[in-house]
């Protein structure tokens, strides 16, 4: 098998970084290019044929590459004027095509996985050609294909579709990132043809002409483009840190674990002995004092959370405590399922074992930023909701408020240590065994609220009465009255309003929290059926609309 590295781009993304040197040539470690990543990747799967085509400062990448890796055999095609995509590989074909498949891989992408598996999916599937997708359905230069017949079409940067292409995507298709890698059978070079022109052009001929071009998902599996310094940053952090890691065992690949709502960047990484670890990587010390505390105090107790392995100045190494949430149960099994009802039951019985901890030996210095679940804390919430859900339909005044009415019915509940997210994504089942994660938040304040974030949560389906099926069960093990059903009501109807605003300001730039409003408001919309004595003697709700 052969290769080809796409080098030729001039880097303009990256601004001044790429001004005397070409983008390949960046350092991503302290004697690491972004380049050498993909050569190693190559040769692990005993690739030593590399094609590389060249444009801006070609002659470094050339000088490079033969003088780091004088073992491969190696290719280099210049061009005159840059090619693009489809005009490049095809300049490269007859060395190219003396082999039975190629792999075809952008110079701008960081990967922590293994590209054999990949290749054998390819060879199995019988297509001329195959992309490497994440399945991330973006909004914008999105890849659309159907799990079944493959390639569909392409959208651009404003989401229209490419290349009068509807009519071959359907409502089963989904949508994906190109993550830069294809992989070809050499017939597929019968269709490309010398000039300028874009690889996409010799797809959508392919896919008008009904062939298939098979798209496999990459998964979970870690890949990123490093076209932007912010990119950039971000890759050298997360490559700083595996390449410090590997000292003590190898590396087999590393997996995202979940999209979050912070900045934080958490991986699984699958040592050469197929164990895992989860690494957390975060700017915030702070942050991950937090976690570590509070790791440490509650393995002492019958709230079970993942131990602490390693940690550094900007990163832990954490016990994996599974890899299925309680989120991603729900979504195959469904909430009516005995097992999954099994795990609520659980889940109320963890929150109990929670409330009866003893406040004053929790670790509330570490707390961070926010010790306790007060009044500020929740005029945070509100403000929020107003800025970013509500455009800041309330005037402070009205916030101030809500905040206080809020307060002075929550603050009737007893104090206790609170999670602040306790939810099916925060949940990880292993064996039946429950386990709970996002600790850094931790803080004094009202395992009510607690409960209302578990049968609340935006991320399951909306069932009203598996919510009060699961009330009532916390209701009963808390000795509970219908007298609390107020202030469990007032403590949804705020985690709720939370959760539109988090969702309304994250949605703007990552689809995923966007596309949760609706559920966020399926529930607001019943919260204020359940607690509408209090919102309608309340002073702040008889003049002001809280849902837009």
């Amino acid at each position: 098998m052969r290769a080809m590295i796409l080098a030729a781009g001039m880097g303009i993304r990256l601004g001044k970084i790429t001004s005397e040197i070409p983008k390949p040539l960046v350092r991503i470690g302290e004697n690491t290019c972004i380049i050498d990543t993909i050569v190693q990747k190559l040769k692990c799967v005993g690739i030593d044929r590399i094609a590389v085509n060249l444009f801006y400062h070609g002659k470094k990448i050339e000088e490079y590459l033969s003088e780091n890796y004088p073992e491969t055999h190696w290719r280099f095609f210049y061009e005159k004027e840059l090619l693009n995509t489809g005009g490049g590989i095809a300049n490269a074909g007859e060395f190219l095509q003396q082999d039975d498949q190629v792999i075809i891989i952008n110079s701008d992408i960081l990967i922590f996985f293994d590209l054999e598996e990949y290749i054998e999916i390819h060879r199995k599937s019988g297509a001329i050609a195959s992309l490497l997708l994440v399945s991330d359905n973006p909004e914008k230069n999105a890849v659309y294909f159907d799990p079944q017949k493959g390639l569909s079409g392409f959208a651009d940067s404003k989401g229209r579709i490419l290349y009068e292409l509807e009519k071959y995507i359907s409502s089963k298709n989904e949508k994906g990132t190109f993550t830069g890698i294809h992989i070809f059978d050499k017939k597929f070079f019968n269709y490309l043809h010398e000039g300028k022109y874009s690889i996409i052009d010799v797809y959508t001929n392919l896919i008008k002409q009904k062939n298939k071009i098979n798209v496999i998902p990459i998964g979970l599996d870690y890949w990123s483009d490093i076209g932007t310094p912010q990119r950039l940053k971000k890759a050298r952090k997360i490559y700083s840190v595996l390449n410090s890691l590997e000292f003590s065992k190898k590396i087999k690949k590393a997996e995202k674990v979940f999209v979050g709502a912070s900045n934080k960047i958490i991986l699984r990484i699958i040592w050469e002995n197929d164990l895992t670890e989860i690494l957390m990587l975060s700017d915030d010390i702070m942050e991950l004092n937090a976690w570590s505390s509070f790791s440490s105090f509650f393995r002492k107790s019958e709230f079970k959370v993942p131990s602490v392995l390693k940690q550094s100045e900007n990163w832990l190494l954490i016990e994996d405590s599974g890899r299925k949430s309680l989120c991603d149960l729900v979504q195959e099994s469904g909430l009516e399922h005995p097992h999954i009802k099994n795990i609520y039951q659980k889940s109320i019985e963890m929150l109990i074992n929670l409330s009866k901890i003893d406040v004053n030996k929790f670790p509330v210095n570490a707390c961070y930023p926010v010790r306790y679940f007060d009044l500020d804390n929740i005029k945070f919430d509100i403000n929020l909701y107003n800025d970013f859900y509500l455009k800041k339909h309330l005037s402070e005044a009205e916030v101030n408020l809500i905040a206080n009415e809020i307060y002075k019915e929550l603050d009737k509940s007893p104090k206790s240590i609170m999670h602040r997210d306790f939810q099916s994504t925060n949940l990880l089942i292993n064996n039946g065994k429950i386990s709970v994660i996002d600790l850094q938040s931790m803080r004094i304040g009202y395992s009510i609220y607690d409960a209302a974030s578990l049968l609340l949560d935006s991320n399951i389906p909306f069932n009203t009465e598996f919510i009060e099926e699961f009330r009532e069960i916390y209701f009963q093990k808390m000795s509970y009255s219908s007298k609390h059903e107020k202030l469990f009501w007032i403590a949804t109807f705020l985690r709720v309003i939370h959760d539109l605003g988090i969702f309304a300001n994250i949605g703007k730039s990552k689809q995923y929290f966007k596309n949760k409003i609706k559920s966020a408001e399926l529930r607001l919309d019943f919260i204020k059926q359940k607690c509408a004595e209090f919102l309608q003697s309340s002073t702040f709700l008889q003049n002001v609309d809280l849902k837009k």
